[in-house]
């Protein structure tokens, strides 16, 4: 006998778009990177863009079902990515002369802009209901993105709710982050 014909049911395809506010004090021109999760792991680059000077982003993505992982970087080409300085102590010295240190004691004081290293992310996990929604990407979801990638299963619909739950209750938060 013949073997059957492997018969492939195709998947929804979906688009939506990927809208929020970059939060770390305002991030601006940051380059913001989402990605498929497949697996329990970071897949294909879905779509990106940048913030605008106020922080926000939208992304439209298409062809994808299920739930997504937001990466937000240094810029690496173009304009450099900026951040006001959040910080009540400040966030660190200026490297130089500064058009941006405003009363020119050298260092970044609360409020004051300053281009963000190389180095810079900050993440988010959403789950599949929430990819058409607006969404924060801040120091809280990188802490819950980080958290669900380290279950048993890597990270997917179940270890992204679990993880910003129990950021939610470690922080008292009520709502989402």
């Amino acid at each position: 006998g013949g073997s059957a014909a492997p018969t492939n049911t195709p998947q929804e395809v979906r688009s939506g778009t990927v809208s929020g506010t970059v939060t770390k004090g305002v991030i601006s021109n940051g380059q913001v990177s989402v990605y498929a999760l497949e697996e329990g792991a970071t897949g294909d680059l879905l779509a990106s863009g940048r913030t605008d000077d106020s922080g926000h982003f939208s992304i439209t993505i298409s062809g994808h079902q299920g739930p997504v992982y937001i990466e937000v970087t240094a810029a690496t080409s173009g304009n450099p990515t900026w951040m006001i300085c959040d910080v009540a102590a400040g966030c660190g010295d200026f490297s130089g002369a500064s058009n941006h240190d405003s009363n020119d004691n050298g260092t970044i004081d609360f409020g004051e802009r300053f281009q963000v290293p190389s180095s810079f992310l900050l993440s988010s996990a959403l789950p599949s209901a929430s990819v058409a929604s607006n969404t924060s990407i801040s120091t809280l979801t990188h802490l819950a993105a980080q958290l669900a990638a380290q279950f048993p299963q890597g990270i997917n619909d179940l270890s992204i709710a679990t993880a910003m739950s129990q950021v939610q209750n470690l922080f008292g938060i009520d709502g989402s982050l």
